[in-house]
């Protein structure tokens, strides 16, 4: 019988999260139907800088027509 250890979900989850490459990064940050949307979004997208400098983007919507706006 082998000494070999069969990996685990956990063990092939936690080597990915702990390997020593590069990853890409993002931040995304919604809101939906808020009274005071466009402070929120500020403050949330604040809180969101420095993830994914490589490109932004942000969707907004007015009366049924969604807005994109998107740049990398």
């Amino acid at each position: 019988m082998s000494d070999e250890r069969v990996p685990g979900v956990k063990d092939v989850f936690m080597e990915g999260i702990f390997d020593d490459h590069c990853h890409e990064e993002c931040g995304v940050y919604g809101i939906f139907g808020h009274e005071r949307a466009a402070q929120q979004v500020y403050l949330g997208l604040y809180a969101l800088q420095h993830r994914g400098q490589e490109s932004a983007g942000i969707a907004s919507e007015d009366t049924c027509e969604i807005h994109l706006h998107s740049r990398s």
